[in-house]
Parts: C-alpha cells; structure tokens; sequence
C-alpha cells in the first residue's frame, strides 16, 4: 500500500473508531497494521476493493472540501466517509477483526481492544477452584 493510501486508511479507520479518554482509536489498537497485513494474506482478494475506495475517498475529499481525505477535520472525514457505501462496510468489518480479534493475526495490539471491552482474553488454564461443578 502507498503512502497517500496508507494515510486515507488510518484517518477513515479513526472516523470508525476514534482514540478517546476511554482508550485507544483504530489505529492505536493496531486496526491499520491489522489491515494491511490482512490484505497481503487471507484478505487479499479484497485488495482492489480497497485501492478503488482509498481512491475514491481522496478523490471525494477534494472535489467536496478541496483537500485530501487525510487533511480533513472529523466531521468532513464523516461525511465523506458516509458516503461510501459497500466500502464503508468492508472497511467496518476489518476495523472490528483488526481492533478486537486474536492479537496473533496483526490486530489488536497487546490485547488493548479486548481491554476495552473488559475481556481479558483467552486462558490457557484454569484453577482447581473454577473446574468444581456446583
């Protein structure tokens, strides 16, 4: 991925999902880095979709607000991003895996998006005291 694509997609993935005073955003929770790598392996089909609509977003972004999609304040970014339609949801369902899935798969950086759910992830083991039935 380009450099002027890479900066569509993280400024679209912080419309999603936004860094706030609860805790990380989308790119912060390894959405991004989730994303791309994604996209070099099991989602690779899905690569062109992403060129058009990183294209498409920047390209809306200029002829709406003369500026490119990155450069926009939030609620252009929102606007624009409203707009894209089959995109938007294929860019949702990513930011969901990459922000709260295994951390295994690129995403989820050090567990923070589970943190924020309350989930404290997979155990391995389980006390005496928790295998009691009853």
């Amino acid at each position: 991925m380009n450099a002027a694509r890479r900066a569509v997609l993280h400024a679209a993935l912080d419309c999603l999902l936004p860094a706030d005073e609860a805790g990380p955003g989308a790119v912060g929770l390894g959405g991004a880095s989730y994303v791309e790598r994604a996209l070099g392996a099991e989602h690779a089909a899905s690569l062109p979709a992403y060129e058009r609509g990183l294209d498409a977003l920047d390209a809306t972004a200029l002829a709406r607000h003369g500026d490119r999609f990155a450069a926009l304040g939030a609620q252009a970014r929102d606007e624009v991003l409203s707009d894209a339609g089959a995109f938007l949801e294929l860019l949702r369902t990513h930011a969901i895996e990459g922000c709260f899935g295994d951390p295994r798969w690129g995403g989820n950086t050090g567990g923070a998006g589970w943190a924020l759910l309350g989930y404290p992830g997979p155990r391995t083991q389980w006390s005496e005291v928790e295998q009691r039935l009853g």
